[in-house]
Protein backbone atom coordinates (compact mmCIF):
# COMPACT_ATOMS: atom_id res chain seq x y z
CA UNK A 1 0.00 0.00 0.00
CA UNK A 2 1.00 3.59 -0.82
CA UNK A 3 0.62 6.99 0.85
CA UNK A 4 0.76 9.72 -1.74
CA UNK A 5 0.59 13.46 -0.86
CA UNK A 6 0.36 15.76 -3.66
CA UNK A 7 2.38 18.61 -3.17
CA UNK A 8 2.87 21.73 -5.46
CA UNK A 9 5.29 20.51 -8.28
CA UNK A 10 6.09 17.57 -5.94
CA UNK A 11 4.60 13.76 -5.49
CA UNK A 12 5.65 11.96 -3.07
CA UNK A 13 5.62 8.73 -2.39
CA UNK A 14 6.14 6.76 0.78
CA UNK A 15 6.95 2.77 0.17
CA UNK A 16 5.06 -0.19 2.10
CA UNK A 17 6.81 -1.51 5.16
CA UNK A 18 6.25 -2.83 8.02
CA UNK A 19 3.71 -0.60 9.84
CA UNK A 20 0.19 -0.73 8.42
CA UNK A 21 -1.26 2.28 6.84
CA UNK A 22 -4.28 2.72 10.01
CA UNK A 23 -1.23 3.26 12.23
CA UNK A 24 0.50 5.55 10.16
CA UNK A 25 -0.37 8.97 8.65
CA UNK A 26 1.84 11.37 6.67
CA UNK A 27 0.66 14.85 7.52
CA UNK A 28 0.98 17.94 6.34
CA UNK A 29 1.76 20.62 9.68
CA UNK A 30 0.69 24.13 9.22
CA UNK A 31 3.83 26.27 8.49
CA UNK A 32 4.69 29.84 7.17
CA UNK A 33 6.68 28.17 4.44
CA UNK A 34 3.41 26.31 3.17
CA UNK A 35 2.96 28.65 -0.39
CA UNK A 36 6.55 28.97 -0.54
CA UNK A 37 7.65 25.82 -2.13
CA UNK A 38 8.42 25.32 -5.27
CA UNK A 39 11.20 23.00 -4.97
CA UNK A 40 11.08 21.33 -1.52
CA UNK A 41 14.85 21.51 -1.32
CA UNK A 42 15.21 24.95 -1.69
CA UNK A 43 11.61 26.23 0.20
CA UNK A 44 11.57 30.46 0.48
CA UNK A 45 10.80 31.33 3.95
CA UNK A 46 8.78 34.98 4.51
CA UNK A 47 11.88 37.21 5.14
CA UNK A 48 9.50 39.70 7.69
CA UNK A 49 9.52 36.53 10.17
CA UNK A 50 13.51 35.68 10.04
CA UNK A 51 14.98 39.10 11.82
CA UNK A 52 17.49 37.25 14.26
CA UNK A 53 19.62 34.82 15.08
CA UNK A 54 17.19 32.46 16.85
CA UNK A 55 15.03 33.13 13.34
CA UNK A 56 18.15 32.05 11.63
CA UNK A 57 18.73 29.08 13.52
CA UNK A 58 14.99 28.13 12.98
CA UNK A 59 14.90 28.79 8.99
CA UNK A 60 18.08 26.91 8.39
CA UNK A 61 16.81 23.69 11.09
CA UNK A 62 13.72 23.68 8.35
CA UNK A 63 16.41 23.80 5.52
CA UNK A 64 18.02 21.14 7.51
CA UNK A 65 14.68 18.96 8.01
CA UNK A 66 14.12 18.99 3.77
CA UNK A 67 18.04 18.13 3.36
CA UNK A 68 17.67 14.93 5.37
CA UNK A 69 14.15 13.68 5.13
CA UNK A 70 13.96 14.75 0.75
CA UNK A 71 10.74 16.36 1.88
CA UNK A 72 9.26 19.69 2.07
CA UNK A 73 9.84 20.43 5.69
CA UNK A 74 5.82 21.01 6.70
CA UNK A 75 5.39 17.30 6.43
CA UNK A 76 6.37 15.08 9.02
CA UNK A 77 5.14 11.04 9.57
CA UNK A 78 2.75 10.09 12.25
CA UNK A 79 2.77 7.35 14.03
CA UNK A 80 0.82 6.23 16.58
CA UNK A 81 1.00 9.53 19.23
CA UNK A 82 4.58 9.86 17.81
CA UNK A 83 5.86 12.64 14.90
CA UNK A 84 9.08 12.02 12.98
CA UNK A 85 10.11 14.42 10.78
CA UNK A 86 10.08 11.76 7.43
CA UNK A 87 10.10 8.04 5.83
CA UNK A 88 12.90 7.70 3.45
CA UNK A 89 14.32 4.16 2.07
CA UNK A 90 12.41 1.99 4.87
CA UNK A 91 13.84 4.04 7.99
CA UNK A 92 12.07 6.50 10.22
CA UNK A 93 14.09 9.65 10.30
CA UNK A 94 14.24 12.31 12.70
CA UNK A 95 16.55 15.42 11.67
CA UNK A 96 18.48 17.64 14.75
CA UNK A 97 19.50 20.51 13.58
CA UNK A 98 21.09 23.30 15.41
CA UNK A 99 20.23 23.98 19.13
CA UNK A 100 20.94 20.30 19.91
CA UNK A 101 24.31 20.85 21.67
CA UNK A 102 23.33 24.18 23.42
CA UNK A 103 20.39 21.96 24.94
CA UNK A 104 22.58 19.20 25.87
CA UNK A 105 25.14 21.42 27.49
CA UNK A 106 22.95 24.10 29.10
CA UNK A 107 23.80 23.29 32.57
CA UNK A 108 20.55 24.70 33.96
CA UNK A 109 18.44 22.32 32.13
CA UNK A 110 17.60 18.79 32.48
CA UNK A 111 18.00 17.99 28.58
CA UNK A 112 19.19 14.38 28.58
CA UNK A 113 17.24 12.69 31.48
CA UNK A 114 13.95 13.62 33.09
CA UNK A 115 10.62 13.88 31.49
CA UNK A 116 10.73 14.72 28.31
CA UNK A 117 14.52 14.87 28.25
CA UNK A 118 15.93 13.38 25.14
CA UNK A 119 16.27 9.94 26.29
CA UNK A 120 12.53 9.81 26.74
CA UNK A 121 11.85 11.29 23.65
CA UNK A 122 13.68 8.34 22.09
CA UNK A 123 12.31 5.87 23.99
CA UNK A 124 8.79 7.06 23.42
CA UNK A 125 9.58 6.77 19.44
CA UNK A 126 10.83 3.05 19.74
CA UNK A 127 7.32 2.52 21.76
CA UNK A 128 5.27 4.41 19.18
CA UNK A 129 6.90 1.48 16.51
CA UNK A 130 7.10 -1.70 18.84
CA UNK A 131 2.86 -0.76 19.60
CA UNK A 132 2.28 -0.98 15.61
CA UNK A 133 4.39 -4.84 15.81
CA UNK A 134 7.18 -3.33 13.87
CA UNK A 135 10.53 -3.41 13.77
CA UNK A 136 10.88 -0.46 11.43
CA UNK A 137 14.45 0.96 11.97
CA UNK A 138 14.84 4.67 13.33
CA UNK A 139 17.86 7.17 12.63
CA UNK A 140 18.67 10.47 14.25
CA UNK A 141 20.79 12.65 11.79
CA UNK A 142 22.33 15.41 13.83
CA UNK A 143 23.78 18.57 12.32
CA UNK A 144 26.47 19.12 14.97
CA UNK A 145 29.41 17.15 15.85
CA UNK A 146 29.85 17.98 19.64
CA UNK A 147 26.25 17.06 19.96
CA UNK A 148 26.15 13.49 17.98
CA UNK A 149 29.91 13.07 20.19
CA UNK A 150 27.74 13.58 23.26
CA UNK A 151 24.80 11.09 22.29
CA UNK A 152 27.25 8.62 20.81
CA UNK A 153 29.12 8.26 24.36
CA UNK A 154 26.26 8.32 25.88
CA UNK A 155 24.89 5.27 23.56
CA UNK A 156 28.42 3.53 23.53
CA UNK A 157 27.58 3.38 27.48
CA UNK A 158 24.24 1.98 27.02
CA UNK A 159 22.89 5.31 28.67
CA UNK A 160 20.78 5.98 25.25
CA UNK A 161 18.81 3.21 23.34
CA UNK A 162 21.03 1.49 20.83
CA UNK A 163 18.25 0.77 18.98
CA UNK A 164 18.57 4.26 17.22
CA UNK A 165 20.48 4.62 14.64
CA UNK A 166 22.62 8.40 15.37
CA UNK A 167 24.00 9.68 11.86
CA UNK A 168 26.63 12.71 12.01
CA UNK A 169 25.00 14.89 8.91
CA UNK A 170 26.59 17.89 8.50
CA UNK A 171 24.44 20.42 7.01
CA UNK A 172 24.92 21.58 3.19
CA UNK A 173 25.27 24.78 4.06
CA UNK A 174 26.22 26.29 0.82
CA UNK A 175 22.76 24.78 -0.82
CA UNK A 176 20.73 26.18 1.73
CA UNK A 177 19.39 29.32 0.21
CA UNK A 178 19.37 32.04 2.94
CA UNK A 179 20.67 32.66 5.94
CA UNK A 180 23.82 30.72 5.50
CA UNK A 181 25.89 31.16 9.14
CA UNK A 182 28.92 33.70 9.13
CA UNK A 183 32.32 32.54 10.45
CA UNK A 184 31.73 31.97 14.53
CA UNK A 185 28.06 32.30 14.46
CA UNK A 186 28.13 28.56 15.19
CA UNK A 187 27.70 26.96 19.04
CA UNK A 188 31.12 25.30 20.31
CA UNK A 189 31.13 23.15 22.87
CA UNK A 190 31.63 24.14 26.47
CA UNK A 191 32.02 20.42 27.83
CA UNK A 192 35.96 20.25 28.58
CA UNK A 193 36.21 16.93 30.39
CA UNK A 194 32.92 14.20 31.51
CA UNK A 195 32.91 11.69 34.70
CA UNK A 196 31.15 8.70 34.48
CA UNK A 197 30.42 5.79 36.64
CA UNK A 198 28.37 2.99 35.93
CA UNK A 199 27.26 0.42 39.09
CA UNK A 200 25.39 -1.92 40.66
CA UNK A 201 22.29 -0.15 42.60
CA UNK A 202 21.51 -0.56 46.24
CA UNK A 203 17.66 -1.36 45.42
CA UNK A 204 16.58 1.52 47.30
CA UNK A 205 16.31 4.77 45.83
CA UNK A 206 16.45 6.68 48.76
CA UNK A 207 19.73 5.22 49.03
CA UNK A 208 20.61 5.86 46.07
CA UNK A 209 20.66 9.31 46.75
CA UNK A 210 22.05 9.37 49.79
CA UNK A 211 25.34 8.14 48.44
CA UNK A 212 24.64 10.29 45.18
CA UNK A 213 24.51 13.86 48.20
CA UNK A 214 27.54 12.16 50.08
CA UNK A 215 29.93 12.50 46.80
CA UNK A 216 28.79 15.27 46.05
CA UNK A 217 29.25 16.76 49.90
CA UNK A 218 33.01 14.78 49.14
CA UNK A 219 33.61 16.92 46.00
CA UNK A 220 32.68 20.22 46.87
CA UNK A 221 36.28 21.38 48.35
CA UNK A 222 37.66 19.98 45.32
CA UNK A 223 37.48 23.66 43.37
CA UNK A 224 35.73 26.36 43.26
CA UNK A 225 32.87 25.74 40.52
CA UNK A 226 32.13 22.58 42.73
CA UNK A 227 30.61 24.26 45.74
CA UNK A 228 28.03 25.63 44.96
CA UNK A 229 25.03 23.27 43.51
CA UNK A 230 21.46 24.44 42.13
CA UNK A 231 19.03 22.76 40.92
CA UNK A 232 18.09 22.69 37.20
CA UNK A 233 15.20 24.63 35.98
CA UNK A 234 13.69 26.00 32.64
CA UNK A 235 15.87 29.39 32.46
CA UNK A 236 18.70 30.89 33.26
CA UNK A 237 17.27 33.43 35.49
CA UNK A 238 15.04 31.04 37.26
CA UNK A 239 17.98 28.87 38.17
CA UNK A 240 20.31 31.83 39.49
CA UNK A 241 17.25 33.24 41.71
CA UNK A 242 16.95 29.10 43.54
CA UNK A 243 18.29 28.37 46.74
CA UNK A 244 20.90 25.65 46.69
CA UNK A 245 20.56 22.32 46.38
CA UNK A 246 19.37 20.13 49.48
CA UNK A 247 19.16 16.28 50.06
CA UNK A 248 15.39 16.96 50.61
CA UNK A 249 15.22 18.21 47.08
CA UNK A 250 17.96 15.70 45.34
CA UNK A 251 15.44 12.54 46.83
CA UNK A 252 12.33 14.19 45.68
CA UNK A 253 13.89 14.94 41.84
CA UNK A 254 14.81 11.30 41.59
CA UNK A 255 11.18 9.50 43.17
CA UNK A 256 9.63 11.86 40.84
CA UNK A 257 11.73 11.10 38.06
CA UNK A 258 10.72 7.45 38.77
CA UNK A 259 6.83 8.63 39.00
CA UNK A 260 6.49 10.23 35.83
CA UNK A 261 8.37 7.99 34.12
CA UNK A 262 6.14 5.52 31.53
CA UNK A 263 9.45 3.43 31.24
CA UNK A 264 11.31 0.65 33.85
CA UNK A 265 14.47 2.69 33.24
CA UNK A 266 14.97 6.62 34.09
CA UNK A 267 17.05 9.49 34.61
CA UNK A 268 17.38 12.62 35.51
CA UNK A 269 19.16 15.72 35.53
CA UNK A 270 18.86 17.21 39.13
CA UNK A 271 21.57 19.63 39.43
CA UNK A 272 24.38 21.83 38.20
CA UNK A 273 27.34 23.62 39.58
CA UNK A 274 29.70 26.51 38.49
CA UNK A 275 29.51 29.35 36.56
CA UNK A 276 25.73 29.63 34.93
CA UNK A 277 26.14 28.77 31.20
CA UNK A 278 29.77 27.58 31.79
CA UNK A 279 29.91 24.82 34.78
CA UNK A 280 29.14 21.69 35.66
CA UNK A 281 26.36 19.39 34.55
CA UNK A 282 24.57 16.11 36.82
CA UNK A 283 23.15 13.23 35.12
CA UNK A 284 21.72 10.32 36.94
CA UNK A 285 20.01 7.50 35.36
CA UNK A 286 18.78 4.21 36.94
CA UNK A 287 17.91 0.80 35.30
CA UNK A 288 20.27 1.35 31.91
CA UNK A 289 21.89 -0.36 30.55
CA UNK A 290 20.05 -3.08 32.62
CA UNK A 291 17.73 -3.66 35.37
CA UNK A 292 19.80 -2.85 38.80
CA UNK A 293 22.45 -0.53 37.26
CA UNK A 294 22.82 2.98 37.78
CA UNK A 295 25.10 5.96 36.50
CA UNK A 296 26.60 8.94 37.54
CA UNK A 297 27.80 11.56 34.89
CA UNK A 298 29.15 14.86 35.60
CA UNK A 299 29.83 17.23 32.50
CA UNK A 300 32.61 19.43 33.26
CA UNK A 301 32.72 23.06 32.00
CA UNK A 302 35.19 25.73 31.03
CA UNK A 303 37.14 26.42 35.32
CA UNK A 304 36.75 22.75 36.35
CA UNK A 305 38.10 21.40 33.08
CA UNK A 306 40.87 23.86 32.90
CA UNK A 307 42.21 22.64 36.61
CA UNK A 308 41.60 18.95 35.05
CA UNK A 309 44.04 19.91 32.69
CA UNK A 310 46.68 21.26 34.63
CA UNK A 311 46.42 18.77 38.01
CA UNK A 312 46.14 14.93 38.17
CA UNK A 313 46.26 15.15 41.24
CA UNK A 314 42.62 16.75 40.89
CA UNK A 315 41.55 13.51 38.48
CA UNK A 316 42.97 11.49 40.74
CA UNK A 317 40.67 12.30 43.15
CA UNK A 318 37.66 12.81 41.53
CA UNK A 319 37.74 9.19 40.35
CA UNK A 320 38.74 8.01 43.54
CA UNK A 321 35.88 9.66 45.34
CA UNK A 322 33.29 8.44 42.77
CA UNK A 323 34.58 4.84 42.54
CA UNK A 324 34.87 4.86 46.58
CA UNK A 325 31.11 5.82 47.37
CA UNK A 326 29.62 4.17 44.88
CA UNK A 327 30.69 0.83 45.12
CA UNK A 328 30.14 -1.78 43.81
CA UNK A 329 31.31 -0.08 40.71
CA UNK A 330 30.98 -1.73 37.35
CA UNK A 331 33.32 0.85 34.77
CA UNK A 332 33.96 4.42 34.66
CA UNK A 333 35.72 6.56 33.08
CA UNK A 334 37.33 10.60 32.97
CA UNK A 335 37.55 11.38 29.14
CA UNK A 336 38.28 14.66 27.68
CA UNK A 337 36.10 16.14 25.45
CA UNK A 338 37.88 16.71 21.56
CA UNK A 339 38.90 12.91 20.47
CA UNK A 340 37.31 11.02 18.79
CA UNK A 341 34.35 9.33 20.15
CA UNK A 342 33.06 5.78 19.22
CA UNK A 343 30.06 5.14 17.31
CA UNK A 344 28.62 2.35 17.60
CA UNK A 345 26.27 2.10 14.68
CA UNK A 346 29.23 3.21 12.33
CA UNK A 347 32.29 1.76 14.58
CA UNK A 348 31.00 -1.24 16.87
CA UNK A 349 30.85 -1.57 20.55
CA UNK A 350 33.95 -0.44 22.32
CA UNK A 351 35.44 -4.02 23.86
CA UNK A 352 34.81 -3.24 26.84
CA UNK A 353 31.06 -1.35 26.16
CA UNK A 354 32.45 1.83 27.34
CA UNK A 355 33.67 5.61 25.96
CA UNK A 356 37.17 5.40 26.34
CA UNK A 357 38.92 7.26 29.99
CA UNK A 358 42.64 8.48 30.62
CA UNK A 359 41.57 7.23 33.76
CA UNK A 360 38.91 4.15 33.88
CA UNK A 361 37.65 2.10 36.74
CA UNK A 362 37.45 -1.78 35.98
CA UNK A 363 35.82 -3.98 38.53
CA UNK A 364 38.04 -6.62 39.77
CA UNK A 365 36.06 -9.63 38.13
CA UNK A 366 35.66 -7.67 35.36
CA UNK A 367 36.78 -9.98 32.39
CA UNK A 368 38.34 -6.29 31.14
CA UNK A 369 40.63 -6.24 34.29
CA UNK A 370 43.37 -8.06 32.81
CA UNK A 371 43.77 -6.46 29.66
CA UNK A 372 43.57 -2.89 31.79
CA UNK A 373 46.43 -4.16 33.88
CA UNK A 374 48.55 -4.63 30.83
CA UNK A 375 48.17 -1.75 29.06
CA UNK A 376 47.71 1.23 31.77
CA UNK A 377 50.76 3.46 33.13
CA UNK A 378 49.18 3.80 36.24
CA UNK A 379 47.13 1.01 38.39
CA UNK A 380 45.65 2.01 41.97
CA UNK A 381 43.50 -0.29 43.30
CA UNK A 382 39.92 1.12 45.45
CA UNK A 383 36.95 0.04 46.27
CA UNK A 384 36.14 -3.85 44.85
CA UNK A 385 38.12 -2.96 41.49
CA UNK A 386 41.13 -0.06 40.69
CA UNK A 387 41.82 2.78 38.68
CA UNK A 388 44.13 2.81 35.27
CA UNK A 389 45.86 5.26 34.14
CA UNK A 390 46.41 5.46 30.13
CA UNK A 391 49.66 7.70 29.60
CA UNK A 392 48.19 11.46 29.11
CA UNK A 393 45.19 13.22 28.45
CA UNK A 394 46.47 13.73 24.90
CA UNK A 395 47.93 10.34 24.17
CA UNK A 396 45.12 7.65 26.06
CA UNK A 397 42.83 6.59 22.82
CA UNK A 398 46.26 5.91 21.06
CA UNK A 399 46.81 3.44 23.94
CA UNK A 400 43.07 2.15 24.23
CA UNK A 401 42.93 1.39 20.17
CA UNK A 402 45.94 -1.55 21.61
CA UNK A 403 42.98 -3.03 23.59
Amino acid sequence: MVVAIQHPNTTLEYLPFSINKQNVKTMKHNSPLNDKANNHFHTTPDAHRVNDATEAILTRNLYYKEQVTNVPAEYYYHVGDVSFDGYRDGVLVDARGEGLLKYIETNWTASIYGNRGLVDWALRRLEAVRNTDATTPIQWHIAELPAFNHLSGLQTEGYFPPEITLVSTPPDYENYPTHRPEAGQLQTSNVRWRLSMGRHALGDLTSEGERIWEWIQRIRSLHPSLALWLPTTGSHQESEQSSPVTLDLLLHRIHQSQTLSRFPQFGLTPAFCGQIGQGNKLMLSFNMPNPGNASITLMIGEALGAALDASEDLADTLMHTAASIFTPNIIGSLSRNGHPVRNINRDGPAPFNYSDGWKMFFASDSPHYQRATQLATTTTPVANGAIFTFGTPDTYPTILNQW
